[in-house]
């Protein structure tokens, strides 16, 4: 790829060169046209470790605490979990299936 030397790897895994560089790749725009390669400066940090520049469409959104209990699903308290949610067909639909039921369980009289 490139003739410097690889002297370690960033918090992305990407390479980072002996000139404290790290290439971030080139990507594909939603139109089809392509972005060109960047390069980036890349820090040592002081356990040893390298970081560098990540690109916004790489970074996860920050989700609040609040978002979080808003996005889990609502448990009914003592409500069993395996336990099913109640019928909620209107009155009418009950009764045409019961009237269904009872049709289908009758024998056909066929007449003459």
């Amino acid at each position: 790829e490139d003739r410097r030397d690889v002297i370690g790897r960033d918090q992305q895994g990407r390479a980072v060169y002996s000139d404290r560089c790290v290439i971030i790749p080139g990507t594909l725009r939603p139109d089809g046209s392509r972005r060109k390669d960047r390069r980036v400066r890349a820090d040592q940090l002081a356990d040893g470790s390298w970081k560098s520049y990540v690109p916004q469409d790489e970074i996860e959104a920050f989700e609040t605490r609040a978002h979080r209990e808003a996005n889990k699903p609502r448990r009914i308290p003592g409500l069993a979990p395996a336990d099913p949610p109640p019928s909620t067909k209107p009155k009418a639909a009950r009764k045409n299936e019961a009237r269904k039921a009872k049709k289908q369980q009758q024998p056909r009289d066929e007449a003459p």
